[in-house]
């Protein structure tokens, strides 16, 4: 998905955790239902916003940070540096 944050990588070990639990249960009890993997899907899905949110905010940072330091470089960037603007 993301081959900044390996998100996908990510996401199937995570996910992996968090089934484990549900999975031991279900077999503990007998019971393979769509209810018993619900704690599985609300994990799932608040870690997948929360993981988008933080790529999604990177990125945007990213394109400031990048217009930002292509703008001390115009600039001449060491000569700015010494003046003290980047403290």
């Amino acid at each position: 998905m993301d081959p900044i944050f390996s998100t996908g990588v990510s996401i199937a070990l995570n996910n992996a955790r968090f089934a484990s639990a549900d999975i031991l249960q279900a077999v503990e009890i007998g019971e393979f239902g769509k209810a018993g993997f619900q704690r599985f899907e609300q994990t799932l899905r608040w870690e997948t916003s929360n993981r988008y949110k933080f790529i999604s905010v990177y990125y945007r940072l990213n394109v400031l940070f990048t217009a930002f330091v292509r703008n001390l470089v115009s600039m001449g960037g060491a000569q700015v540096a010494a003046r003290g603007c980047l403290r």
